[in-house]
C-alpha cells in the first residue's frame, strides 16, 4: 500500500485522545501503537489484541512515524537528540556524529 493511502488512515481531532494522532478515528493513538512494536510485540499479536485494527493500520503507524522524523530532519535539526533519554550510548553512536 502506497505511503499516502497508508498516512490517510492516521487522524487528529482535538476531540479525540486530546488531539494526538489516531487510527481512524478511533481511540487508537499511533503512540500507543509504536509502544506496542518497541515492546516486543508483533502486528499479528496487536491485530489478536485489538479485532477492529487492520494490518494497514499498523503500518500506518509506521509510515506517520517515519514522515514525522522525516520532517523534524528537515526542520527540526537536533531537535530529537535533545530529546531523547541518557541511555548510555555516546551520541556520536547513536546519531552517527
Amino acid at each position: 500500500m502506497e505511503e499516502e493511502k497508508l498516512l490517510s488512515r492516521i487522524t487528529l481531532d482535538p476531540n479525540i485522545c486530546h488531539g494526538k494522532p489516531t487510527i481512524r478515528g478511533l481511540r487508537y493513538t499511533v503512540e500507543g501503537i509504536l509502544e506496542y512494536l518497541s515492546g516486543g510485540d508483533t502486528i499479528e499479536t496487536i491485530l489478536e489484541e485489538f479485532p477492529d485494527l487492520e494490518r494497514e493500520d499498523i503500518l500506518a503507524c509506521l509510515a506517520y512515524a517515519t514522515a514525522s522524523i522525516k520532517a523534524k530532519s528537515m526542520f527540526g535539526g537536533g531537535a530529537l537528540e535533545a530529546k531523547m533519554p541518557d541511555l548510555g550510548f555516546s551520541q556520536g553512536s547513536f546519531f552517527g556524529a
